[in-house]
């Protein structure tokens, strides 16, 4: 067999000296994000609570708004701030008093966000516990666990048989929540996403907005859905019915974004469903009633 000519040889290697010297300048300095086929320029994130008060007629409530960029291959908070604000329903008014956070570690790892931004296209719809990072192995709700929530619950009947860690219905409540079938049970009807939760005095909500250079998409994760999720995707503000997204790792990513004292940001984390699997196991078992949960 005849040998390529010297000349291809030499176009051959320098052509994959280009390439691989591409290839190690994007996984260096990072390639441009994209988002349903667009160029993202900046994620804003937006968490906000509150409650109407009667006696002043007004919602009194605060928001936190973070803003990250996309600025020269790579990432870095923009701004985090926060405002405490009133609406006085009888003339229409906003009071309004807002700071800046103190902003520490500005940049963001580029991981983190392109993670973040393929979690927001994916949905998964978790059967069991694996979904959630519970290890089998090592699974235990505690009594002491089952008496607190128990005793700061606003539905259980009777709060003294609770009232210790050591008490006989949380001894029982906590071996029978040990039970990691149990728990799968509950999370297979925990997630529900056949609607749409509405609070009308009370708010506790957070938003994501992917600015791209032609859209905008917005994510809303709400009270009273168990740590924010279903995730609703709206889309862009055209679309009014969201798409319904029960992806925990939405939640794992965000953990990792948002800085420690962004508001409410304790509301995403997975410790919080085992306070809801309590609750659940107390109203299936009798011993609380909760409108959030029937019997069989």
């Amino acid at each position: 067999m005849a040998k390529p000519p010297t000349q291809f040889l030499c176009f051959t290697r320098v052509l994959i000296a280009v390439i691989l010297l591409w290839i190690n300048q994007s996984s260096l300095y990072g390639q441009i994000p994209i988002f349903r086929s667009d160029t993202v320029l900046r994620i804003e994130f937006y968490s906000s609570s509150g409650y109407y008060n009667f006696k002043k007629r007004a919602d009194i409530g605060k928001r936190d708004t973070l803003v990250i960029k996309h600025l020269s291959n790579e990432w870095e908070i923009e701004s985090h701030h926060r405002e405490d604000i009133t609406y006085f329903l009888e003339n229409d008014s906003f009071a309004i008093k807002g700071k800046d956070i103190k902003l520490g570690n500005r940049q963001i790892p580029g991981k983190l966000i392109d993670s973040l931004l393929h979690e927001l296209n994916q949905s998964y719809y978790p059967a069991n516990h694996l979904h959630f990072g519970f290890n089998p192995d090592q699974f235990e709700v505690s009594s002491k666990r089952v008496s607190s929530t128990a005793k700061r619950s606003h539905w259980v009947l009777d709060k003294k048989e609770y009232k210790s860690k050591k008490s006989e219905k949380a001894m029982d409540a906590a071996a029978t929540l040990s039970d990691i079938r149990l728990f799968d049970k509950f999370l297979a009807g925990e997630f529900d996403t056949s609607g749409y939760a509405i609070v009308t005095d009370a708010w506790d909500v957070m938003h994501i907005w992917v600015v791209t250079t032609s859209n905008c998409f917005r994510f809303e994760g709400k009270y009273p859905n168990t740590i924010k999720i279903p995730w609703y995707d709206f889309g862009t503000p055209e679309e009014l019915l969201p798409r319904n997204l029960v992806n925990p790792k939405i939640n794992k990513y965000m953990l990792a974004i948002l800085p420690k004292d962004f508001l409410r940001r304790e509301r995403l984390c997975f410790d919080k469903i085992i306070d809801q699997y309590i609750e659940w196991h107390l109203a299936k078992s009798g011993d609380a009633l909760n409108p959030n949960y029937y019997s069989d």
